[in-house]
């Protein structure tokens, strides 16, 4: 049963365990908001995400939905991040933050143009990376094609480190 006044992670599993069917829908809103710059910031989405394969481990959330839910919410959030840096480039770079980072963004456009793949999969995997990467892959004109490919092979690969341990944890 649902109970109020729990603190907000545990009134969560308290929710989702007496409404699994929100499951995949929770976990994708977690997944796109702690993908976007700056609102990324304000998410626990990783938190979530563990969360949510401990409920798989304890069988109340469906493995299948919430992991497809975890990899499109992570690919449509960095996809969005992406088409910022595309569109917005010139404006980007004259914001106080990336002004006065701007040598550093030369060197991860220039790491981009040599490496780009490799960048989105590492970054996906860093906390602090992880909402700012696409925005640089935009940013760099890296080509759309290459860069789906890699957001949703990093998507992928972020929801089994996200989810599987908790699975297990859930389930021991």
């Amino acid at each position: 049963r649902y109970r109020a006044n729990l603190s907000p992670m545990r009134e969560l599993i308290a929710y989702l365990t007496a409404h699994p069917e929100v499951g995949p829908a929770v976990v994708f809103a977690a997944a796109t908001l702690e993908s976007i710059v700056v609102v990324g910031m304000f998410v626990p989405g990783s938190a979530l995400i563990f969360m949510a394969g401990a409920l798989i481990g304890l069988r109340v959330l469906d493995p299948t939905w919430t992991a497809v839910a975890a990899m499109a919410g992570a690919t449509i959030g960095d996809g969005l991040n992406y088409w910022i840096g595309r569109r917005h480039r010139e404006r980007i770079r004259t914001m106080s933050l990336f002004k006065r980072q701007a040598p550093l963004l030369a060197r991860a456009e220039a790491h981009f143009a040599r490496h780009g793949g490799s960048s989105i999969l590492i970054g996906r995997m860093v906390a602090p990376l992880r909402s700012i990467v696409p925005v640089v892959a935009g940013m760099s004109r890296m080509p759309a094609a290459r860069f789906y490919v890699f957001n949703f092979l990093s998507a992928l690969a972020w929801a089994v480190v996200h989810l599987l341990p908790g699975a297990l944890c859930g389930a021991s």
